[in-house]
């Protein structure tokens, strides 16, 4: 009887642990469908932040804590983006030469060359990695802090700007060198989608927007104001104003 006892307890417990595993697995396979239906795709995002931007709507972008930036007087947060990588392009020189005699060999590894040693070198620009932190966007001006450098540029010395798909690109007044930002992959922002709340990661071409829109009702502060004469701005299909 004990033994029929120890065999129907066993077979409980072996039933109990592999009904609650089925449980689990049926669980986390719901939570990822829906974490997938959450899931936004960037052209549509650009296109929404694009309209929005189109209508004269202010609109805010903060996608972590802004680290220590004192706003100044009628100066509003617009846009916070961490973990980003500022990269600049640095002077690399690398040297050529050639012997001018026959060589001799020693040993696997070792030789011994005889005659003149011609050489030359050339110095080109490749892009290192100088600092990472976050980028904050205000009515007026776009402040990098990072670990090491921390530096503030004001919108009406921008310049121009590239976004492409790694990165975004910034020239202005005052230095020769082009700034590169790149953002990191878990940074993420949401955005409206037939009433739902769709996630993805924060593109380069929707900070391009919102930088170029800040600039504009830096140097117009009447263009806040949504127009209804001229037509309508065509874009491309990632929300870009087309170039005429």
């Amino acid at each position: 009887m004990e033994q029929i006892a120890i065999f129907f307890i066993v077979t409980a417990v072996v039933l109990l642990a592999a009904y609650a595993y089925q449980q689990n697995v049926y669980q986390q396979n719901v939570y990822q469908q829906k974490s997938l239906a959450k899931q936004g795709n960037i052209p549509d995002c650009v296109k929404w932040v694009a309209d929005v931007l189109d209508k004269g709507k202010r609109l805010t972008l903060l996608c972590g804590q802004a680290p220590g930036v004192v706003l100044q007087s009628n100066e509003e947060l617009l846009g916070v983006f961490p973990r980003v990588t500022l990269l600049e392009p640095r002077a690399v020189r690398t040297r050529h030469g050639v012997y001018g005699g026959p060589s001799i060999r020693i040993a696997k590894g070792i030789s011994f060359h005889f005659g003149g040693y011609s050489g030359s070198s050339e110095s080109h620009d490749e892009l290192r990695s100088i600092d990472e932190g976050s980028l904050v966007l205000t009515s007026q001006r776009l402040t990098f802090i990072g670990q090491g450098r921390t530096f503030s540029v004001a919108l009406e010395k921008i310049v121009s700007m590239e976004g492409y798909d790694d990165r975004l690109e910034l020239n202005r007044q005052g230095k020769e060198k082009v700034e590169r930002f790149e953002f990191s992959d878990s940074t993420k922002m949401t955005y409206p989608c037939d009433g739902a709340e769709l996630s993805v990661r924060i593109s380069r071409h929707v900070v391009k927007l919102l930088i170029a829109q800040a600039i504009r009702n830096r140097l117009n502060p009447l263009s806040t104001l949504p127009s209804t004469d001229g037509p309508k701005v065509e874009r491309n299909f990632m929300g870009i104003p087309r170039t005429v």
